[in-house]
């Protein structure tokens, strides 16, 4: 009887011995798959970040322009003023009446 006795708790012994491998087995495989799961994370991230940088590169590229289209108009706006108030100089200094057109009543 304790011969038989030993060998149930023998066969019991094994019995959870392996299904602590198989667990183990299991929690191996989560751990890959977690672990895989983490570089794709990680390698989805990077990708990210580089679109990221290269739209605020874009960005910042867009907005030199704009302020380099700015800059421009300011000055063109300048020196359209600049011609204009030396056309009107030069209507006033030959008798013009101010009408633009250099003089005369229109007659």
């Amino acid at each position: 009887a304790r011969a038989a006795d030993a060998e149930a708790r023998a066969a019991d012994a094994e019995a959870r011995a392996a299904d602590a491998e198989r667990r183990a087995a299991v929690a191996v495989d989560v751990a890959t798959n977690a672990e895989r799961r983490a570089s794709m994370a990680e390698d989805a991230a990077a990708d990210a970040r580089k679109e990221c940088d290269s739209i605020a590169q874009r960005v910042a590229a867009a907005n030199a322009q704009l302020a380099e289209h700015g800059a421009r108009a300011f000055l063109l706006e300048g020196r359209v003023r600049i011609l204009e108030e030396a056309a009107r100089r030069r209507n006033d200094v030959d008798g013009g009446d101010g009408d633009g057109n250099g003089g005369g009543d229109g007659t």
